[in-house]
């Protein structure tokens, strides 16, 4: 019985280190600007915020793809999936999204970030700003978001 207990410990120690490994930020992200077609389909308001959680590509083991998602206070959740690589640039780069809102879908959009802060952020940066712009936007052709997210290391 005793060497149970003690996998078990040791299992969950494991599990615990390769967790705190990963390198995500949670936090909130505010809506800064939104195309008419966001606005008349119900995917916000300018000034509207929800919970953020970004993990950014490379660190710890996070692997080669960049994540955001985004979990809104009127029910619904929306995440973006760059395979590798960053996001960070004036350029629009494809991402997969997969979004549970007034049903569950997945499909492509576009997503860049113009800001980042830190730039270059290492597994122990404590907090993360971002700004930037999400087309199609939960699934709806011709949603266009501009964001601002703040996160803390958790």
């Amino acid at each position: 019985m005793r060497r149970i207990g003690i996998a078990g410990a040791v299992i969950c120690l494991l599990a615990t280190n390769t967790m705190a490994a990963q390198v995500t930020f949670r936090g909130t992200i505010h809506f800064t600007a939104l195309s008419q077609t966001c606005i008349v389909n119900g995917d916000g308001a300018v000034g509207d915020f929800a919970m953020m959680r970004f993990s950014p590509p490379n660190l710890g083991t996070n692997g080669a793809p960049t994540r955001i998602s985004i979990f809104n206070d009127f029910g619904g959740a929306q995440n973006a999936t760059l395979a590798s690589g960053s996001l960070v640039g004036t350029t629009f780069k494809n991402v997969t999204t997969t979004g549970i809102y007034r049903g569950a879908g997945s499909g492509p959009a576009t997503l860049r970030l113009t800001s980042q802060s830190p730039s270059s952020p290492t597994k122990t940066t404590a907090s993360m700003t971002i700004a930037g712009d999400w087309t199609d936007f939960s699934g709806d052709t011709g949603c266009t978001i501009s964001f601002i997210g703040t996160g803390l290391k958790q």
